[in-house]
């Protein structure tokens, strides 16, 4: 695969940041998916190729890919209202990105999600034998939906959802439970250290929750 030029890399990132941005912006997005929280997204994804690039020397790892990959998924999420919008690959291509990063791009986004994960685990593993960057970004966003972050995105999403008039227990429930499901879904070495850590802080705040939640009238 061919390697982006320093300089045109940091060009495309930029014009990527500021894509994201705008977009969002459209969105009307709540808190648990505006901008601030996709450059949470981006330190997690960092952090995890940082220490992959030192456990996993084997591996080589663009960064360019899991830099983008990350940022434009931020557009694929259900968290906002549905606008049209460019697909990854298109908008990377109209700003003359490599084809082959473009196409890599888009398949790691294409790639991310849980549901598809669910629905097509063939898909996941053929695109990580193809794109391994699919493992870091998939991993920090997962990250990002548990522990300490998790819960506070959780609830902002859930308080925005008009039509959603679930118990605050079942929601804490399933919170809890999809915690230990991401935790096992896990794809790098700091990925599942990070996640059994924030896994631990959620099921700490879940006790601490029930002990609350029975003082009841």
């Amino acid at each position: 695969m061919a390697s982006v030029q320093v300089s045109s890399a940091e060009s495309l990132i930029y014009q990527t940041h500021q894509h994201v941005k705008h977009r969002l912006s459209q969105l009307q997005s709540d808190a648990s998916q505006d901008y601030e929280q996709v450059c949470h997204l981006l330190a997690l994804s960092e952090k995890i190729l940082a220490t992959e690039r030192i456990s996993r020397p084997e591996i080589r790892y663009n960064s360019t890919i899991v830099t983008l990959a990350t940022l434009l998924q931020s557009l694929m999420s259900k968290h906002g209202k549905a606008i049209n919008t460019d697909t990854p690959l298109s908008f990377l291509l109209s700003c003359s990105c490599p084809e082959d990063i473009a196409h890599a791009v888009y398949n790691v986004t294409n790639a991310v999600s849980f549901s598809t994960e669910k629905r097509s685990p063939s898909l996941i593993q053929s695109t990580l034998q193809a794109h391994p960057e699919l493992a870091i970004v998939q991993d920090a966003h997962r990250l990002a939906s548990i522990g300490a972050t998790g819960i506070g995105r959780f609830f902002t999403f859930e308080g925005t959802v008009k039509w959603r008039k679930q118990d605050l227990n079942e929601l804490m429930r399933h919170q809890v439970e999809r915690c230990d499901l991401l935790k096992g879904m896990m794809k790098t070495k700091e990925g599942k250290r990070m996640a059994a850590v924030r896994t631990e802080r959620l099921k700490m705040f879940g006790r601490w929750w029930d002990e609350e939640q029975q003082m009841q009238c």
